[in-house]
């Protein structure tokens, strides 16, 4: 899904209106996730609508609109007055929810909280295929804090005429079936082989991942290592 394809479908409007599939809003989810720019958009739609809905459940919204002896500037005046006291809410919600920025960078920096600030990073976690009869290549545990996971991937293929790599995060759901939340292109080996990637403690929930490194562009032919990855919550103190 790109910002075409919400346009050309309207899919703001019916994401706020609830008609999108769940596979539409899952994708609509993902794609906001990478782009505060259209949360904002969607934060001010929300709070026109969050305002009417109210005015309408009380009764007000018809009288506000067709109250006798108003001209219809004052009329237009008192309903934005009337949503913009219900958008408080709405910007309260939003300030406070959990950040909006990328999901990955290639770097723990470019990841940061809701104060602009860069996200503290984790200590690494080695990420290679496993030879074994386990069901997952890497075991990550979410800390209590938002943090910037530090993720180290060895490559299983040299890149594709010395490209850079492109890294793919998806969940699997119970059917082993992928939902890409995101996905970034530039990164280069070390010197020890290992490819370096963050990701934002807060937009992973527990479950089962699949994280895909591949060499070459999006549009030729390339080299794949797929990696299976556990997500967990932090045991209990003991």
């Amino acid at each position: 899904m790109d910002r075409k394809h919400i346009d050309d479908n309207h899919s703001v409007a019916r994401y706020l209106a609830d008609q999108l599939t769940d596979d539409e809003r899952e994708e609509f989810e993902a794609y906001l996730r990478d782009h505060p720019d259209l949360v904002r958009e969607i934060e001010a739609a929300a709070r026109f609508k969050v305002g009417l809905d109210a005015l309408e459940a009380k009764g007000e919204l018809d009288p506000a609109i067709r109250a006798p002896g108003i001209s219809w500037r004052a009329r237009a005046l008192a309903l934005a007055a009337a949503v913009a006291v219900m958008a408080v809410g709405v910007a309260f919600w939003v300030t406070r929810g959990p950040s909006t920025g990328p999901l990955l960078a290639s770097s723990a920096s470019a990841l940061l909280d809701s104060q602009g600030r860069a996200l503290p990073a984790t200590d690494p976690y080695p990420i290679l295929r496993s030879r074994g009869s386990r069901s997952h290549d890497a075991l990550v545990t979410l800390p209590a804090k938002p943090a910037a996971i530090a993720l180290r991937v060895l490559p299983e293929y040299p890149p594709i005429a010395d490209s850079s790599y492109r890294l793919r995060l998806s969940k699997l759901d119970e059917n082993e079936q992928e939902r890409a939340l995101g996905e970034i292109s530039g990164l280069r080996a070390e010197e020890d082989g290992f490819v370096a990637a963050y990701v934002r403690s807060d937009s992973l929930q527990p479950g089962t991942y699949r994280l895909r490194l591949m060499s070459g562009s999006a549009t030729s032919s390339s080299n794949e290592s797929a990696y299976g990855i556990k997500v967990r919550n932090a045991p209990p103190s003991p």
